[in-house]
């Protein structure tokens, strides 16, 4: 990972992540340990907020599933690890309509059986904030 300033643009920094061709895959786990870097960086400089794209799945061609799957784990983990961050506004940066509508569609799978893990019989929210 690389961090730049974010130049002429209206961005403080800039954060470079280059998976390349990787030899192995990547995996659900990297993607996690990515975004969660990427978030506790911007949380020590102070940033209020940070975008990030959905990673891994453009050359890499990772499933939408798995991206979204680690980096809504890492955002989680984050919330877990910081009770009263700096950063608090993540957003996914997302371009192309059907990258967005599979992300939609792999967050709303995903968000669904979090509901349904949060221990209420019926599978409704608890109340507990995830």
């Amino acid at each position: 990972m690389v961090i730049t300033s974010g130049g002429v643009s209206s961005y403080a920094n800039i954060y470079h992540i280059v998976l390349g061709k990787y030899k192995r895959k990547v995996t659900e786990d990297l993607i996690k340990k990515i975004v969660l870097e990427v978030l506790q960086d911007a949380n020590s400089k102070g940033l209020k907020s940070v975008g990030i794209p959905p990673i891994g799945t453009g050359g890499n061609h990772t499933p939408m599933k798995i991206c979204v799957r680690a980096m809504l784990s890492a955002i989680e983990e984050y919330g877990i690890q910081f009770k009263n961050p700096k950063c608090k506004k993540i957003e996914i940066c997302i371009f192309d309509e059907v990258v967005y509508e599979n992300f939609k569609k792999e967050y709303q799978i995903y968000a669904n059986s979090e509901e349904l893990d949060s221990g209420s019989e019926d599978g409704k929210s608890n109340g507990g904030n995830k």
